[in-house]
C-alpha cells in the first residue's frame, strides 16, 4: 500500500509539473504519459494507473490521439496489450473521444480497410447473424 501511495504522490507531482509546461509533451520516440499509462506499465498498480488517466482526461488540453512513434494512440496501445482488466481505462480514453481503428477507418472514408477488418473478424469469429456489421 505504501508503494502505491509513492506512486501516486509521483504522479501528481509529475502531472503538476506537466500542467506547468505542456501535457502534452512527448518522449523523443512520442510517448506521452497516457502512452505510459497504458502499457501496462508494471511500475504503476491498475488502481493508480486508472485514477492517474482519469486525472489525465480532466485536463481541457490533453490530447487522447497523440501518436508515438509506430503510430500508436494511448488507446491502440492499450488494445495491442490488452488484459481484460484494462476495460475501465479503454472506457475512458473512448467517452475522451479516443479513436479506435474503426472510427479512424470510418471518418477517412477508407472502405478498403473496413472490408478488411469485417473480413478479419469474420474468418476470426465467423459471421453473426442478425448482428450489425462492423459500421
Amino acid at each position: 500500500m505504501i508503494a502505491s501511495m509513492n506512486n501516486l504522490n509521483f504522479f501528481r507531482i509529475l502531472l503538476r509539473q506537466y500542467k506547468k509546461n505542456d501535457i502534452n509533451r512527448c518522449t523523443p520516440i512520442g510517448w506521452s504519459l497516457l502512452h505510459f499509462l497504458t502499457n501496462n506499465n508494471k511500475q504503476f498498480p491498475l488502481q493508480i494507473r486508472e485514477y492517474a488517466v482519469e486525472l489525465l482526461l480532466q485536463q481541457d488540453d490533453i490530447d487522447v490521439n497523440l501518436q508515438n512513434h509506430r503510430g500508436e494512440t494511448p488507446l491502440l496501445q492499450l488494445l495491442y496489450n490488452w488484459k481484460a482488466h484494462n476495460s475501465r481505462i479503454a472506457q475512458l480514453l473512448l467517452d475522451k473521444g479516443g479513436l479506435t481503428p474503426i472510427t479512424a477507418a470510418t471518418t477517412l472514408e477508407l472502405e478498403q480497410i473496413i472490408d478488411l477488418m469485417q473480413k478479419t473478424i469474420d474468418k476470426k469469429d465467423g459471421p453473426k447473424k442478425d448482428t450489425a456489421k462492423v459500421l
